[in-house]
């Protein structure tokens, strides 16, 4: 058999799992479904983490389908052109790049981002952007030799530009459009006119600015019990808006000034 003939079998084949996920993942259950990301569609792509994999629900057509990820949930770090031979650990973190019509994910357990690119044809490509699988560190540069520990929350911004709360080194990363990493903040003002370091910050939201990239940042650090807002600039700055700012001072109390409510996580 010439290459050829061999490479349209594959493809054929690969076609043939790719539908089967398609038509049987309805009646599947997710497992530990972490984050979500809308795509320009309002289509849904959720990272269903304790399976290792990226599922996206079509909302006109009411049917869901395996992205990225092998079907039975094997874990991995492997990159591949076909995104169902793709394998990831415990994904958590989920954004979507509307400039590139790109999903970037926090792999959390292989302490990397990976890209899952939508505009390849029928099938979803994934490789890794930034970070060495296995391999986890605090190190600032270029994709190859930046390291991350549980990076987990991941918004991007119209411009491509990503920020990533990096779970263990309790700091907020940046990733420009080149894959170059460098460190946010690491610590914010706190109303007595102390300071705190962050500490397992989980997930961050971001507000732009008229041309698209981000301006702000809202972070969850979510072992000091608080909402903290990130004012992007030279320097940046980051002071605390909500809850305790103090490991120690969990609750769960609403009140009119943001600066008294409490959070228990």
């Amino acid at each position: 058999m010439n290459k050829t003939k061999w490479m349209v079998l594959v493809f054929a084949f690969f076609a043939a799992v790719s539908a089967k996920a398609q038509t049987t993942l309805i009646d599947d259950i997710l497992s530990e479904p972490f984050s979500v990301a809308v795509d320009t569609n309002n289509n849904y792509y959720v990272t269903d983490s304790a399976n290792n994999r990226i599922v996206k629900y079509f909302t006109d057509e009411g049917r869901s389908e395996i992205v990225a990820g092998r079907f039975n949930g094997t874990s991995g770090s492997a990159d591949n052109a076909l995104g169902l031979l793709a394998t990831f650990f415990n994904p958590q973190g989920i954004a979507y790049d509307k400039a590139k019509n790109d999903l970037l994910v926090t792999d959390s357990g292989n302490h990397t981002i990976r890209r899952v690119s939508l505009s390849e044809g029928t099938f979803s490509q994934v490789s890794t952007f930034v970070g060495s699988a296995g391999n986890p560190g605090n190190t600032n540069g270029d994709a190859a030799t930046a390291r991350f520990n549980f990076p987990v929350g991941i918004a991007v911004d119209s411009n491509s530009n990503a920020y990533i709360t990096d779970l263990q080194n309790g700091t907020i990363r940046h990733i420009d459009t080149d894959g170059n990493v460098t460190d946010v903040i690491a610590q914010y003002d706190l109303p007595d006119g102390g300071t705190q370091t962050f500490l397992r910050p989980m997930d961050l939201a971001i507000k732009e600015d008229e041309n698209g990239n981000a301006a702000e940042i809202f972070v969850a650090d979510t072992g000091n019990h608080s909402i903290v807002k990130i004012t992007l600039g030279t320097p940046n700055t980051a002071a605390l808006i909500s809850g305790s700012g103090s490991r120690f001072k969990p609750g769960d109390n609403n009140a009119f000034l943001a600066s008294e409510t409490l959070f228990d996580t």
